[in-house]
């Protein structure tokens, strides 16, 4: 594994060879940790090692700020679709934040219509010989990604 420019704890550069081992084409792969333990630092060294496009909390709310309030879901099924048309690593970080928002959301009447997204998604990826890699949220492994999880 050649270097990371970021500072990575033992455990860490441990997950990071287990991710990079798991990364390959057609896989999606989820890094879990508690919050504060890393998962950023994580997909950061990985992104500066393989490339490809990295999408967060802040492209996520860029993009549903036109679109219908309701629309969640869908504007995450169409934001990592778009950045699978044109690239084949996909990060994405924070995605824990929107699960556990819809998840616990007695308000939002479609969170259950999220997981057909990601299966979809999941499918995908394994189809194209893409590869995504996000950080923390059982529901990606309960669509089919490989996850991977340190503390």
């Amino acid at each position: 594994m050649s270097e990371a420019p970021f500072e990575l704890a033992p455990a860490q550069r441990r997950a990071l060879d287990e991710l990079f081992a798991r990364a390959t084409p057609g896989q999606s792969v989820v890094l879990q940790a508690n919050d504060g333990n890393g998962k950023t630092t994580m997909l950061r060294a990985a992104h500066a090692r393989m490339g490809g496009i990295w999408l967060d909390a802040a492209d996520l709310q860029s993009n549903l700020s036109s679109k219908h309030p309701l629309a969640v879901e869908e504007t995450f099924y169409d934001l990592v679709s778009r950045a699978l048309d044109d690239n084949a690593v996909v990060f994405i970080d924070d995605v824990d934040l929107l699960f556990r928002m819809l998840e616990h959301s007695q308000s939002y009447p479609r969170n259950s219509l999220l997981p057909l997204g990601i299966k979809a998604l999941v499918a995908r990826i394994a189809a194209t010989g893409k590869t995504l890699i996000a950080s923390g949220s059982m529901m990606f492994e309960s669509m089919g990604a490989s996850v991977g999880s340190w503390d």
